[in-house]
């Protein structure tokens, strides 16, 4: 995950982060096909009635435009039957655009607002069977697609649908199952462990949370730290797993100072390194502050969420760490 920045001022850059994807700041940036559908909070199918125009200034944009439209079918999140989209952004090199007609909406939220994911390619028109679609899997440019090869296309990602960011413990020989901490969605959904008590918690984190975070696991050096990690044998130790974009790694920790257990803080500088690493990876996830949150029990369908399989944690195929890795 590599930024494009003409800007110094942090201040700014956490704003922009409302809309920006990862990819760039200060110039219009645009996510592929499969980042547009695991970034979208919402994925759907609308019918816009009217297009009128707005002043709804937010914290990072003033919104020129809103959108009346009428939901025919929604493929992620949810949505009431009759929605208001904003748009036309006050930023000079992109705007998300609404026209009248049939389209194939990403969404997201600005506080209470819905609002399109993805610049212009968060709104995709249907004409009759037809849709402007992903002309690739890595570029960005549009031709007419069969709408239900899109759907299935979309379905496709989803399934595979893998959090970008997991934080877990495993265990001992006496405790060898994982015990997730936290896992993060690139929608901005999370998965946490409520307190010391097996209790999981689902909720939301806001972009300008999120931005925070991953800036501050680059400057922690979580992605250039060589040394994967310090374990030792039958003992408990913890494991952060990152796959975003251009950026991914995974470490693990033992969690023990105690010194020639695993490592030796006063005189081994590479363990050093790696443990001030650690702390500040660490310290910059437990920095997101959730919202919306609800029991894990009351989300889960069918014993899974997102993948997690609630009773049999071990069998999530997303906290397996061979799994994980071969992804990298």
């Amino acid at each position: 995950m590599k930024f494009v920045t003409l800007f110094k001022n942090k201040a700014l850059l956490a704003v922009l982060a409302f809309v920006l994807p990862w990819s760039a700041f200060g110039k219009a940036a645009y996510y592929n096909k499969e980042q547009a559908i695991r970034s979208a909070e919402i994925i759907a199918i609308v019918d816009i009635l009217k297009v009128k125009p707005a002043n709804k200034k937010t914290e990072g944009w003033t919104y020129s435009k809103v959108a009346e439209a009428k939901v025919e079918r929604v493929l992620k999140g949810e949505l009431p039957e009759t929605v208001k989209l904003y748009g036309g952004e006050n930023f000079i090199c992109a705007q998300v655009k609404y026209k009248p007609g049939k389209h194939l909406v990403f969404l997201g939220r600005n506080k209470d607002l819905l609002v399109g994911v993805n610049w212009h390619l968060a709104v995709l028109p249907i004409t009759g069977d037809s849709v402007e679609w992903y002309a690739s899997d890595k570029g960005i440019q549009l031709q007419p697609t069969p709408l239900s090869t899109a759907l299935e296309e979309i379905k496709a990602v989803m399934e595979n649908d893998w959090p970008v960011l997991v934080h877990v413990r495993r265990g001992n020989r006496r405790t060898p199952g994982p015990e997730l901490k936290f896992a993060y969605w690139q929608d901005g959904t999370v998965l946490l462990r409520a307190d010391d008590s097996s209790r999981l918690l689902v909720g939301k984190v806001e972009h300008p949370g999120t931005w925070r975070m991953w800036n501050a696991l680059r400057e922690a050096a979580f992605f250039t730290t060589s040394r994967e990690g310090y374990v030792v044998p039958d003992a408990s130790y913890e494991t952060i797993m990152i796959h975003s974009g251009n950026e991914s790694a995974v470490h693990s920790w033992h969690g023990v100072l105690t010194p020639n257990f695993g490592g030796n803080i006063e005189t081994d500088a590479e363990y050093r390194s790696f443990v001030e690493m650690w702390k500040q990876s660490v310290a910059a996830i437990a920095k997101l502050t959730p919202t919306q949150l609800r029991p894990l029990s009351e989300a889960a369908k069918d014993g899974t969420f997102r993948g997690y399989v609630v009773d049999k944690p071990a069998e999530t195929e997303w906290l397996n760490e061979r799994k994980w890795k071969s992804r990298l």
